[in-house]
């Protein structure tokens, strides 16, 4: 049995879906900036302007998801509704390489697994924050990590992704970073 091809709609969609996916590029990249000049704090100056943009930029992101998924209860053809699932995918693959702006899970990840790797403790036991003195302690402050996180509080699969991560990645804590968010994705 044979579909029907896309009807005279199917491209018009597909057009709005590709807007869509345009416009919200500088949005992610304003968001991004935002975030950063968040980040620096209210004395680092730009502060209110990095607020304001950040609210601004988080609203036309949700204005356009939210006009995707009303696209999407149309009945969109294959190809259209992999374009939709798809893109934010490859956005995210494109935010692979910078750090979070706002949040140090990851960091507190890569803590935990460096508790086994790097100095051969049980990450159960050994609070993460004995890391702070170690040859990556200084890399991971860097990226807003704070030793103040206690054992790892999470089960056995997700410890040992965090070790596995941390075999990989070495002292390299840019890179354990990067495969944390590939996990993510």
């Amino acid at each position: 049995m044979t579909t029907p091809g896309p009807g005279p709609v199917e491209p018009a969609a597909t057009g709005r879906i590709l807007f869509a996916a345009l416009a919200s590029g500088p949005l992610y990249l304003a968001m991004y900036f935002a975030q950063t000049g968040i980040s620096r704090g209210p004395d680092a100056g730009g502060y209110s302007a990095a607020i304001a943009l950040y609210v601004a930029a988080t609203l036309g992101l949700f204005g356009f998801y939210g006009w995707l998924l009303r696209l999407c209860r149309s009945g969109l053809s294959r190809p259209a509704r992999l374009l939709v699932l798809g893109l934010p995918v490859l956005y995210s693959v494109l935010w692979l390489a910078t750090a979070p702006a706002f949040s140090s899970d990851v960091f507190a990840y890569i803590a935990h697994g460096y508790v086994r790797v790097g100095l051969d403790g049980n990450p159960y036991e050994v609070h993460s924050a004995a890391v702070a003195a170690s040859p990556i302690g200084a890399e991971l402050s860097s990226y807003g990590w704070r030793p103040v996180f206690p054992p790892s509080p999470y089960g056995p699969l997700v410890t040992h992704l965090e070790i596995g991560v941390v075999r990989l990645a070495g002292d390299d804590v840019w890179l354990a970073m990067v495969l944390f968010k590939l996990v993510a994705v």
